[in-house]
């Protein structure tokens, strides 16, 4: 799969795993702003079909936010968070809070 409408190189693209989880964050300049999206599936099933479209997801974010951005010195950029399923709301919970911050701690490290 490729974006075709993409049409400038992302100046930085970030891989952090976990875990429980998986991020990619794309920025199209060296500072950017756009976010942090979270992508917790319901169950396997559903995080394997999340799974084939997360890297492309996050590209297509970031270029909306680089679009969106074109009137301030600031480039667009966009996380994704990609969650595994959890069984209780509560282990949920804590699942996802603990995967954001690991992702913006790796991002930081």
């Amino acid at each position: 799969q490729h974006a075709p409408h993409v049409l400038q190189l992302p100046y930085g693209v970030f891989f952090v795993a976990g875990r429980h989880f998986s991020s990619f964050h794309v920025r199209f300049a060296d500072v950017a702003r756009g976010g942090l999206r979270v992508v917790a599936p319901a169950d396997s099933e559903a995080h394997v079909a999340e799974s084939r479209r997360h890297f492309l997801e996050c590209l297509n974010l970031a270029w909306a936010q680089q679009l969106k951005n074109k009137d301030i010195p600031e480039g667009g950029s966009k996380g994704v968070c990609l969650v595994t399923p959890g069984s209780s709301s509560k282990e949920r919970a804590e699942l996802l809070h603990g995967s954001v911050k690991a992702t913006i701690d790796g991002m930081l490290d």
